[in-house]
């Protein structure tokens, strides 16, 4: 019988510090339980990488047939690498299943949950017992590829499925959250432009640079303050906060209207506070709000024409190391 090995990693979301946390701000980030990516890998005896089934949530892209040929080569050519860092010496080959509900390219960790867990089932599947740093590091090369210098945070997320907190050069750390938050997200229709979105905040640090340092040390406020808010469990405070990280990013140029549009709808209908997540230039917003004004927010988000609305809760971490 053909060994195998499964793995299902969660998807993740960043409460705040996206684009500054590259220039030492704190990223926040939790995980969304609800949404993950099952990845299954099978030796064979062909040698090399194999695709068997691979579905993805289904998306908006008017193109469907060229984005399912662009998931096939990208996961093809992150299975040939992972192949290559973990088993060099393989004289069997591997073939990959992975089925998922987190939309691709719209900020939620799809490829970070999908680089995790290759990374777990070809260790297993090998009968290695690396630590979590070991992990994590394997990992981390394989998002590289996706998106050239990401900082390390989606990740450590989804591999621990934890709350985290990172400043660049630093181990991460468990955010910790007094109190559950409960979160409303929508997208605008399509997946963000993370290539693009990185190049204006370049542009702006380049033709700006005290402009952009001003930013920088507001987003590294805004963090400390944000994991303050969740160790205290005010969501209000929180919620302030997420609106004013929604402020720096519309500084920057990655708030697209249709975003800002669904931003704004969500506040006037009870949201504590909302901010888009992720790279920006499309994909999601993200509102927290208290639970009993969950319906009203997601009710309003769809009334406004928001995609892929759902409503989600982030355990609180209470006991957890």
């Amino acid at each position: 019988m053909q060994a195998i090995q499964s793995y299902e990693s969660p998807a993740k979301l960043i409460l705040l510090g996206e684009h500054f946390v590259i220039f030492g701000a704190p990223a926040l980030a939790v995980p969304l339980l609800d949404l993950t990516t099952r990845v299954t890998l099978r030796q064979v005896n062909a040698p090399g990488a194999h695709l068997g089934e691979l579905s993805w949530a289904p998306a908006t892209d008017p193109h469907p047939r060229h984005l399912e040929a662009k998931q096939r080569r990208q996961a093809r050519g992150l299975l040939e690498h992972a192949i290559t860092r973990v088993a060099p010496n393989s004289t069997s080959g591997f073939l990959l299943e992975a089925h998922s509900s987190i939309p691709l390219g719209y900020g939620l960790g799809s490829s970070a949950a999908f680089a995790v867990g290759v990374t777990v089932t070809l260790h297993a599947l090998l009968n290695l017992h690396p630590d979590a740093s070991t992990l994590s590091h394997h990992a981390h090369a394989l998002e590289k590829m996706v998106h050239g210098n990401p900082s390390g945070i989606d990740e450590a997320v989804v591999l621990k499925g934890l709350p985290l907190s990172l400043r660049k050069g630093e181990a991460t750390k468990l955010l910790k959250l007094s109190s559950p938050l409960s979160l409303v997200l929508a997208s605008a229709g399509s997946p963000g432009s993370t290539r693009e979105a990185v190049a204006r905040v370049a542009a702006l640090r380049e033709h700006a640079p005290e402009r952009f340092a001003s930013l920088v040390a507001k987003a590294d406020a805004l963090g400390e303050a944000g994991i303050a808010a969740c160790a205290t469990g005010n969501l209000c405070a929180l919620g302030a906060l997420l609106d004013r990280a929604h402020a720096l990013l519309q500084k920057v140029g990655v708030c697209p209207p249709r975003l800002d549009d669904l931003v704004q709808k969500a506040r006037q209908a009870g949201a504590l506070g909302a901010k888009i997540t992720g790279a920006g230039l499309g994909g999601f917003m993200v509102a927290l709000v208290p639970p009993e004004r969950v319906e009203r927010v997601r009710a309003a988000l769809v009334a406004s024409e928001g995609e892929l609305v759902f409503s989600t809760v982030v355990p609180a971490t209470t006991g957890k190391t």
